[in-house]
């Protein structure tokens, strides 16, 4: 039955994505890109995917309205920029990967996300440009400084490289923390991208949480880097327990 509702819920996403993406691809064909507009009709595209997938969001805190920022959040699951998309407006960076799909790549550029392959060098640098002019233009980027999906109990290693475009460019970094259900619902090293879709949208319901944080303004990267990292797993951490989920920088002493 669950292998049945995935397939059957795959048909309706892929349906709802050309809905919403080619109108996207034809105006980015025939002119300049109203960022603007192409994100609200993400964000549209991504609220109506998760009711598609049986998703049930609740939402702890605010998005960050006083400029542009970098979001830095954990990294569980392919559903996780759908989750955050639907409630935050930013530029995603995600695997270069991604960028090279036939049917998905052309949407996704044309919204705003941006392909890095970590393996290249020049490539690290490029997108790092790129995040940088779109801070400076007033677009929020969303990273996931673990580089891939983690099944740990808390976070891997963050990497530094969007933490410092932050510090060039004077931002704010907002942490935002990913709450499964349960550890099934992470894709783990070795699990197909098939069998992770069927355990989240082969449930008839999933509850799914997104805790945003408040701002963290360092000005030297590295501190904001372990900042946010010590207070996404102060929340996993707190989830977990079944405690009261940290609503500020109290939350790191």
């Amino acid at each position: 039955m669950k292998t049945l509702r995935a397939i059957w819920r795959l048909f309706a996403f892929c349906a709802a994505l050309t809905w919403y993406a080619t109108p996207l691809w034809i105006r980015a064909a025939l002119g300049p890109i109203d960022w603007h507009h192409h994100q609200a009709v993400r964000q549209r595209f991504c609220k109506t995917a998760l009711r598609i997938l049986g998703i049930e969001l609740s939402v702890e805190g605010e998005p960050y309205v006083q400029g542009p920022c970098v979001y830095a959040s954990n990294h569980r699951s392919w559903l996780d920029p759908f989750v955050e998309l639907a409630v935050v407006w930013a530029f995603p960076v995600a695997k270069a990967e991604v960028g090279k799909l036939p049917f998905v790549a052309p949407g996704a550029r044309a919204t705003g996300i941006l392909f890095v392959d970590r393996g290249d060098r020049s490539s690290r640098q490029a997108i790092m440009d790129e995040m940088e002019g779109a801070l400076q233009r007033g677009h929020s980027i969303l990273i996931y400084p673990e580089g891939t999906t983690s099944t740990l109990p808390g976070t891997r290693a963050f990497r530094r490289g969007a933490f410092a475009v932050a510090e060039a460019a004077q931002v704010a970094c907002v942490p935002l923390t990913m709450l499964y259900p349960s550890p099934d619902y992470y894709w783990g090293e070795g699990e197909s991208l098939w069998d992770n879709f069927v355990q989240v949208a082969g449930e008839k319901r999933t509850e799914i949480k997104l805790h945003i944080g408040q701002a963290l303004q360092a000005e030297v990267s590295e501190a904001q880097m372990q900042e946010a990292q010590a207070y996404i797993d102060a929340v996993i951490m707190a989830h977990t327990a079944g405690a009261e989920l940290p609503t500020g920088l109290a939350a790191l002493t």
